[in-house]
């Protein structure tokens, strides 16, 4: 009695609650299925080992177990923690002739008028513009008898320069050069001498170029071993204890003494004790 005195009007009248009266969809098609999860903490990458929970449920009455014709888990469809469930209900709906007294369309929000989609696309009706008529007042210029055509200001003329008859072409016309013919006689002696000069300055650039190619890859070979010392690789990450595999590093975000150190792992995803799959005991520190 106490209770009851305790509970509001509404559900002491409307609230009529009877035993099992909601049935788990799935396990009426799947009863000895073990590890039927729908919900992985993907910061532990539990998802790969399957450890995690069943709390996404399709719940039917007694009157729908009846219509009921199946019900499955997709633990395969990824993009989130969780993952969907389905069930499928035989049922023949009829449109009902008006909609229920339920129905939002009563709602006191929605008593007026509800906006159909298609009014979004209307054009909107142009205002009417209200177009204000103005007077210009305009005002004759007094006549003066004495001023004339001559008296006013004339535009300077431009004065006709030694080109202004000149055509465009003009500009582009090949100028005249003077042929110049130069007659060069040289003994023989004279062209020998010319012969040794360019032997000897090409041997001087050929080794100058020489010099240089090799003082270049010399500076280069020098910097190429000073960046690959600054640049030195890190360290390969060591291999766990329990599957041989390379480990991971992570870092201690818990507030204390150790906050903010590294430490390597085990790369796989935690899971049940028993499961040899799932993440090993492997840890050390990085430094």
């Amino acid at each position: 009695d106490d209770q009851e005195e305790n509970l509001d009007g509404w559900e002491c009248e409307h609230v009529s609650i009877k035993s099992h009266q909601f049935h788990d969809a799935f396990r009426i098609f799947h009863r000895e299925r073990e590890h039927a999860f729908t919900c992985w903490n993907t910061k532990m990458n539990c998802r790969s080992t399957n450890y995690g929970t069943r709390i996404d449920y399709i719940f039917v009455s007694d009157n729908f177990k009846e219509k009921l014709s199946s019900c499955d888990i997709h633990p395969d469809i990824l993009g989130s923690d969780h993952c969907p469930v389905s069930g499928r209900l035989d049922l023949n709906l009829e449109p009902a002739l008006k909609p229920p007294p339920s129905c939002t369309k009563f709602y006191p929000e929605f008593q007026g008028r509800q906006l159909n989609i298609k009014d979004m696309f209307k054009t909107a009706v142009a205002a009417k513009n209200n177009s204000t008529t103005t007077t210009v007042t305009t005002q004759k210029r007094p006549h003066n008898s004495l001023s004339t055509a001559k008296d006013a200001p004339q535009p300077n003329k431009k004065q006709k320069g030694a080109n202004s008859g000149a055509k465009i072409t003009a500009f582009f016309a090949p100028k005249k050069t003077q042929d110049v013919n130069i007659n060069i006689e040289c003994s023989v002696k004279e062209n020998q001498i010319l012969k040794n000069t360019n032997e000897e300055l090409l041997m001087v650039e050929k080794t100058t170029i020489s010099e240089t190619v090799a003082a270049v890859k010399k500076v280069s070979e020098g910097n190429k071993e000073a960046w690959s010392k600054l640049f030195k690789p890190p360290k390969p990450n060591p291999l766990c204890s329990g599957h041989q595999e390379e480990c991971v590093k992570r870092r201690v975000t818990k507030k204390g003494a150790n906050q903010g150190r590294e430490f390597f792992c085990c790369a796989r995803g935690e899971g049940r004790a028993d499961d040899p799959q799932a993440r090993c005991n492997f840890f050390k520190w990085a430094k």
